[in-house]
């Protein structure tokens, strides 16, 4: 019998490519060669856990929720460096990094005296201090290893069309991590406990990768951040569909959806005063870092501290073959400053940016999945098909910023402001960079037109905060929803033809119905939006075996009042209206929400 050793090299050892191991795209309907390739590392691995020289000292901690590193040694997968016995490793190299960056202005000299000074002459005289790195404390590393990140900016804001899929990253969760220091000159116990309280100002500030996504976060109150740190804290609870995992299908929640929406956000606010796509994404990376060119670190890290994680199974819905899984959540989100800022005047500005970006995200949407829409199992119990939507609320009534509808347009208008006030505060370098262009007019003209001019216009994105390209309409409730009812009215449901991804026009589902007859009794005006460009849809067969996906042009929410109005809710409805003049339901529902009296204009009409 013939063996093909080609087949019988780890997944480890593989190239790369197309059907040797690639390891980072996920495809459908396919093993992931992820799966075997850490089935692999898990299988033969050292049992014995590794442990430091009785010289070391060391200390253990706990991720929160999961650590990322990148070893830099595969192309395309992010993944530990792999230490002895195949152990996941935090280097010492990464540690000794992070440690010199959690000394305080003023602790210069104690900062030399353990890590190093560089000298005038080049040389380097190096500290007392010896970092041998991090590993596991137990076995336990081995479970849930496979991470997803899931890249949804450019449909999320930009273009019409869902597009992109997963992408795996290998990362530790809920591990306990044992770290150790040794010294080349005695100390006595009060000078070790200083170090390591500067260790833990080092873990305080996250450790590895995407810190700023809620990743690299520790437990315990030793590596709290400063509060001098924190930018703002808010207290939340949630309910939604809770996404899972790869291998086993386990749910999971997922911190950084805190992140995603404040991203996302930012990026349709910045849009909404600079002409150019790059210094939109430009702005948006000052806050949030990012991996263009040769890397951003941003002002801003996440920290989230799960206060209770309720999980439950609904096997109720038809169009799901397996049980959905539902989070009900409760937790403090503390937005942190992660590098030290020597702007004054930003430091000044960004705890209010932070602040009323919270706000817009929780005012006009949700987080997570689905979170353009109002939760149905809340709101329309009656709907048994799909998991819809997501509801947030604050936990502590102080956090509450809005009562009234004329509450909602305030918070626009301050959170556009804190958006200008930032790009305003941008150093004369940024701006420099940035050639003078502004689709505001405002004085002075500061920015902002690409170098690279790039042909992509702020005005071409599908949701953007530009003047005529935005409205937000409001309503008060008492628990019932006008606009769900809008959503799945199917009365009228006809053919409408739209551009599409693959032609210039096709036939398509939902577009606005035809003309009454004269003779034909007198209905009142309907919205006409299921299944259209407007409300958006999954699937659609638009040609033979051709199925579409198109991201819908609205965001609604039930957003619930306190105190003396419990149990009332403003409905707010955001519309990002089309340019496009052959998008027929676009425009049939802007007439529509014209002329209709349940809902006033609240901001972006007239």
């Amino acid at each position: 019998m013939t063996i093909d050793i080609a087949d019988s090299i780890p997944q480890m050892f593989r190239a790369q490519t197309e059907h040797r191991c690639q390891l980072q795209r996920l495809k459908k309907h396919q093993e992931p060669y992820i799966i075997k390739w850490t089935d692999e590392w898990r299988n033969f691995v050292d049992s014995e856990i590794p442990i430091f020289e009785e010289s070391v000292f060391t200390r253990t901690y706990r991720i929160q929720w999961r650590l990322v590193s990148n070893s830099g040694q595969d192309e395309d997968l992010i993944r530990p460096v792999i230490g002895a016995g195949g152990w996941p490793l935090i280097p010492g190299s990464s540690m000794k990094g992070a440690f010199r960056r959690a000394f305080l202005a003023d602790q210069v000299e104690l900062r030399d005296h353990y890590c190093g000074k560089e000298l005038e002459n080049s040389d380097f005289r190096p500290g007392i201090l010896r970092f041998h790195g991090g590993y596991p404390a137990d076995l336990s590393w081995k479970n849930d290893l496979i991470d997803l990140t899931h890249p949804q900016q450019d449909w999320q804001v930009r273009g019409k069309f869902k597009s992109g899929g997963a992408f795996s990253v290998i990362s530790l969760k809920q591990t306990e991590l044992r770290f150790g220091i040794s010294s080349t000159q005695p100390l006595d116990e009060t000078e070790w406990n200083t170090i390591w309280q500067i260790w833990e100002r080092a873990l305080a500030q996250g450790l590895g990768c995407r810190v700023s996504s809620g990743y690299g976060q520790f437990e315990g109150d030793a590596v709290a951040p400063l509060a001098t740190d924190i930018l703002h804290e808010v207290a939340l609870k949630g309910q939604g569909v809770a996404p899972t995992l790869l291998v086993n299908g386990t749910p999971e929640i997922r911190p950084n959806i805190f992140k995603a929406a404040l991203r996302g956000h930012a990026l349709r606010l910045f849009g909404g005063y600079v002409a150019w796509d790059d210094s939109a994404e430009a702005l948006v990376e000052t806050l949030f870092g990012g991996i263009r060119g040769q890397g951003t670190q941003g002002l801003v890290a996440l920290d989230v501290r799960w206060q209770s994680q309720d999980l439950r199974e609904v096997d109720h819905y038809t169009g799901s073959p397996d049980p959905v899984t539902f989070y009900d959540v409760a937790c403090r989100v503390q937005w942190r400053l992660a590098p030290q800022l020597q702007n004054t005047r930003q430091q000044e500005l960004l705890p209010r940016l932070m602040q009323k970006l919270m706000e817009f995200a929780m005012v006009l949407g949700g987080f997570g999945k689905s979170w353009r829409r109002a939760n149905h199992s809340i709101f329309r119990s009656e709907y048994t098909k799909h998991p819809i939507g997501c509801h947030w609320q604050w936990i502590d009534e102080a956090d509450q910023p809005i009562q009234s509808l004329a509450d909602v347009t305030r918070l626009i208008d301050e959170t556009q402001q804190a958006i200008w006030d930032w790009i305003d505060s941008q150093p004369q370098g940024f701006h420099a960079y940035h050639e003078a262009r502004l689709i505001k007019r405002i004085n002075p003209p500061l920015i902002l037109k690409s170098k690279k001019l790039r042909d992509t216009k702020t005005s071409d994105w599908r949701e953007v905060w530009q003047p005529g390209r935005v409205e937000v309409w409001g309503r008060l409730s008492h628990g019932d929803s006008k606009v769900l009812d809008w959503l799945h009215d199917k009365s009228n449901y006809r053919r409408q033809t739209v551009p599409s991804r693959d032609s210039s026009s096709r036939p398509r589902v939902g577009g606005q119905a035809s003309n009454v007859a004269a003779t034909q009794r007198y209905q009142a005006p309907k919205a006409n939006i299921y299944r259209t460009t407007v409300s958006g849809y999954v699937g659609e067969e638009v040609a033979p075996e051709v199925k579409e996906t198109r991201v819908g042009r609205i965001w609604h929410r039930m957003y619930p009042l306190m105190g003396e109005q419990i149990g009332q809710y403003l409905e707010l409805l955001t519309f990002f209206p089309s340019p496009d003049s052959d998008d027929s339901a676009s425009q049939g529902f802007q007439t529509f929400l014209a002329n209709q009296k349940e809902f006033q204009p609240l901001w972006g009409k007239g």
